[in-house]
């Protein structure tokens, strides 16, 4: 395997390894959204994450469930690192 090739378990995401925790799951290369000239492109993680941010609580939220929801932002952040942690967050949320 070439260096630049990330190995891919065989449930479909990527094996994490010390060499490529950081590297952007591969799988995000499929998640795009249209240009301003209506044209597909690829998202940049940036997009992905600055929408995860977007979303705030109210202070009247109870503190055990605005750590949860921060814990839940954190995986679908990471994410675009481990793509696993989207689906987990998915499924816990949409039952």
């Amino acid at each position: 395997m070439d260096e630049t090739e990330v190995p891919i378990h065989n449930a479909g995401f990527k094996v994490l390894t010390v060499e490529n925790w950081d590297v952007s799951d591969p799988i995000h290369a499929l998640f795009g959204q249209l240009s301003s000239s209506g044209q597909p492109e690829q998202a940049p993680p940036k997009i992905w994450v600055d929408q995860l941010f977007a979303p705030r609580l109210a202070d009247t939220v109870p503190a055990e469930v605005r750590d949860l929801f921060e814990v839940a932002r954190g995986c679908c952040i990471y994410g675009c690192f481990f793509y696993p942690f989207i689906i987990w967050v998915w499924n816990s949320y949409t039952g």
